[in-house]
C-alpha cells in the first residue's frame, strides 16, 4: 500500500472517528453538562497522550511545557474559548448543521493569514470565502423562525479555530505533537476542572461508557490526522474534511432522526463547494 493511500485512509477515518465524537457529545448532553463533557474528553486526551510519551518518546526528548508568556499558551486559551463555543452549542443545534458551520474556519484562517503572515490572496480564495459566507446566510437564515443563537456561537468557535490555524503555523516546529496534545489536555482539563465541578450533576450509569467512546475517538483523530501528514502533504488531506459534512447529516439522523430544512441543506451544500475550491486553489503548485 502507497504512502498517499495509507494517508488518505487515516484522514479519512481520523475525521469520521470526530464527527462521532462530536455527535456522542451532544447525545449524551441529554443527560448531563456539557462541561463534564468537555472534561472528560480533555483528561482522556492528557493521560492517553501522557502515556503515548512515557512509552515512544520520553527516551529520546525532553517533554517541554511553555512558559504562561508565550505564544503556545496563547494558542491553548484560544482553544479553551473555541471548546466552551461548539460544546455548548451542540445540544441545541442539529449535528450536521453545527459541523458544517464549524467548517467554515478556512475562511476565518485566510483574512488571518493576511493580517499577521502577510500572505497573498488569489481571486479564486476570495470568491471561496464569498460563496462560503452565502451558504453560511441559507444555514442561519437569520430573520427566519429556523434562526438559532447557537449557530453564532458556532461561527465564533469557526473564526477562533481560524486564529489557532495561523497561531499553530508560527509554532509549527516549536513543541512535538504528542507533547502538545498531551499539554493541551493538561491546561484545559485544569481551566475546565473547577466549573465542572461547580455545576457538576450525577452521571447516569449508561452514559459513562459513551464518554469513554466519544473521549477515545477524539484522541483517534488527533492521532490519525497527526500520522497521516507523515505520509501525506496538509494540502492533500484538507479536502477530506469535508466528509466530516456528510457524518454529521448521516449520524443526525440515525441518532436524532433530524434531518435540517431544505435551506440549510443547500447552504451545507454551498459551504463544502467553497470550502473545497479554497483547499483546491492551495494544493496547486506556485
Amino acid at each position: 500500500m502507497s504512502h498517499i493511500t495509507i494517508g488518505l485512509l487515516l484522514a479519512g477515518f481520523g475525521h469520521v472517528m470526530i464527527v462521532l465524537a462530536d455527535t456522542l457529545s451532544k447525545y449524551v448532553q441529554e443527560d448531563m453538562a456539557f462541561l463534564q463533557v468537555i472534561l472528560a474528553r480533555q483528561l482522556i486526551q492528557f493521560f492517553l497522550m501522557g502515556l503515548l510519551w512515557k512509552l515512544f518518546f520520553a527516551a529520546k526528548q525532553k517533554f517541554v511545557i511553555p512558559p504562561i508568556r508565550s505564544l503556545q499558551f496563547a494558542r491553548n486559551g484560544l482553544m479553551v474559548v473555541m471548546i466552551f463555543l461548539y460544546i455548548s452549542s451542540l445540544k441545541a443545534l442539529d449535528i450536521g448543521v453545527a459541523i458544517s458551520l464549524l467548517n467554515t474556519a478556512p475562511f476565518f484562517a485566510l483574512p488571518f493569514a493576511v493580517l499577521l503572515l502577510k500572505e497573498r490572496v488569489s481571486a479564486t480564495s476570495i470568491l471561496a470565502i464569498i460563496i462560503g459566507f452565502i451558504g453560511v446566510l441559507l444555514i442561519v437564515q437569520p430573520g427566519f423562525e429556523s434562526f438559532q443563537v447557537e449557530m453564532l456561537a458556532v461561527l465564533a468557535a469557526a473564526a477562533i479555530i481560524g486564529l489557532y490555524t495561523i497561531v499553530s503555523r508560527k509554532l509549527a516546529s516549536d513543541m512535538h505533537p504528542i507533547n502538545f496534545l498531551c499539554y493541551q489536555g493538561a491546561v484545559l482539563s485544569i481551566v475546565y476542572m473547577p466549573f465542572a465541578i461547580i455545576f457538576w450533576q450525577p452521571i447516569p450509569s449508561e452514559l459513562w461508557g459513551w464518554l469513554i467512546v466519544l473521549s477515545l475517538l477524539s484522541c483517534g483523530f488527533h492521532l490519525c490526522f497527526l500520522t497521516a501528514i507523515r505520509h501525506l502533504e496538509a494540502n492533500r488531506i484538507a479536502p477530506l474534511m469535508y466528509i466530516e459534512v456528510i457524518g454529521g447529516l448521516f449520524f443526525g439522523y440515525l441518532f436524532f432522526e433530524t434531518v435540517p430544512n431544505w435551506l440549510a441543506l443547500c447552504g451545507i451544500a454551498v459551504i463544502t463547494v467553497a470550502g473545497l475550491m479554497m483547499t483546491l486553489q492551495k494544493s496547486r503548485p506556485s
